[in-house]
């Protein structure tokens, strides 16, 4: 699981990388909406796009049984490949970031122009409340203080093909 510790619109944690795209998982993350740019498609599972966290439990025992579907999530690896910038290494792919962008930016003509009308909206208010995306998950699970594996097992909505 590549939970982050807040929903932000501009954060994305560090254990979706570290812990998801260097090793041989499906990463899962809270938010569709905020990883999908910046991802490879069709690797990642978002628990958002599911109503409850039943939905979402039988989908992981769907790809269990399911390796054809499971494979599926790591097709993205026949076109990209996983590079760690460490600022050591991929001198030309880390030129866009950070203290190189900035350089780049200063100098370029024109310079482009970015102005924020709200620098307080821009800082503290681009995350959601914190634990507001869990609740609200949990709230459509009527029975989650319940949930067992037998129901998961018993699921029908996800069959093996």
């Amino acid at each position: 699981l590549a939970f982050e510790n807040s929903v932000c619109r501009d954060y994305i944690t560090e254990k979706l990388w570290k812990h998801g795209y260097q090793h041989n998982v499906v990463p899962i993350v809270l938010k569709r909406s905020i990883v999908e740019q910046y991802v490879p498609p069709h690797s990642f599972i978002a628990v958002d796009d599911f109503e409850t966290v039943g939905q979402l439990a039988s989908y992981l025992e769907y790809l269990m049984r399911n390796t054809s579907a499971y494979r599926e999530y790591f097709e993205w690896r026949r076109e990209y490949k996983v590079i760690f910038l460490d600022g050591r290494n991929h001198d030309e792919l880390e030129r866009p970031w950070g203290f190189c962008q900035l350089c780049r930016l200063l100098w370029m003509e024109p310079r482009p122009q970015f102005t924020l009308k709200n620098f307080d909206d821009f800082w503290n208010k681009t995350c959601e409340s914190r634990g507001a995306l869990v609740t609200k998950i949990l709230r459509h699970e009527k029975n989650w203080k319940n949930f067992s594996n037998e129901a998961v097992n018993n699921s029908s909505e996800f069959q093996a093909h």
